[in-house]
């Protein structure tokens, strides 16, 4: 017989994310994220879609992280509460655990919403032909401080109408009072 999530009891749930995806992974996700970033430059060549894996990877282990945290911030007062109101497992994780985890999720987006542009440029500079990493490296390279500021700026920006677009989406689902 199988067990599912909804078998576990709460305990057992807790220590198996933190066992699996520890609270410590995001000191640890540096190194994580270079040697993936690395292979995935060595396995996928030099096209569009490592630098989406470099950023995506960039991107998970925070959001992972904050996301274990917000499902985990629901009180035994709460939970009590729902028992008593006979709600099972499914009406538990919508009703109760999904809407106290979403700040915790648009905290860790809007984190990550400026990494995947850093970790998108990185990837350009291992292994790209073109993009704004590749204009870094070679206005360094040719003392074009004009251009390295250009490129710095656009970068910046980008990364800033990505959280704002984050925010924004935030402010739209989540209701605050």
């Amino acid at each position: 017989m199988r067990r599912t999530a909804s078998d576990l009891d709460e305990k057992q749930l807790e220590r198996t994310l933190k066992t699996r995806f520890g609270h410590d992974q995001h000191i640890d996700g540096d190194l994580v994220q270079t040697e993936k970033g690395g292979l995935a430059l060595t396995v996928r060549g030099i096209g569009i879609l490592p630098k989406v894996i470099i950023a995506s990877i960039i991107c998970f282990f925070p959001t992972l992280v904050n996301m274990t945290r917000g499902l985990e911030s629901v009180s035994a007062s709460e939970k009590d509460l729902m028992h008593v109101l006979s709600a099972s497992g499914f009406e538990i994780f919508w009703k109760l655990r999904a809407p106290r985890s979403l700040p915790f999720l648009f905290a860790s987006l809007r984190i990550a919403s400026t990494a995947c542009v850093v970790g998108a440029i990185v990837g350009e500079w291992i292994g790209a032909n073109r993009g704004l990493g590749v204009v870094i490296i070679q206005s360094t390279f040719n003392y074009r401080s004009d251009l390295l500021y250009a490129a710095i700026i656009v970068s910046s920006s980008l990364a800033v109408a990505i959280f704002l677009v984050v925010t924004a989406v935030e402010r739209r689902i989540i209701n605050y009072q």
